[in-house]
């Protein structure tokens, strides 16, 4: 597939000086740059995720908790 991106000047001028830097042709960097970003959004989904659920146990551990000691008291 080939895109279109359009850039600033300034990230133009980034983007030529890694290519020079790293010895890698722009269209890699691009490439990489986009994978980077995916990852790190599918990273960042996954930690809200493994939050809710903690949080989701934690309420139900509570809950769970209260119910257990009400039974102990013999109701």
């Amino acid at each position: 597939m080939t895109a279109t991106v359009r850039l600033n000047k300034h990230q133009s001028d980034t983007l030529e000086r890694l290519a020079a830097t790293l010895n890698r042709q722009k269209s890699e960097i691009l490439r990489d740059a986009l994978a980077f970003y995916a990852s790190r959004i599918e990273n960042e989904k996954t930690h809200r995720i493994q939050k809710a659920v903690q949080k989701t146990y934690q309420a139900d551990k509570q809950i769970h908790d209260e119910i257990a000691g009400t039974i102990h008291d013999g109701l």
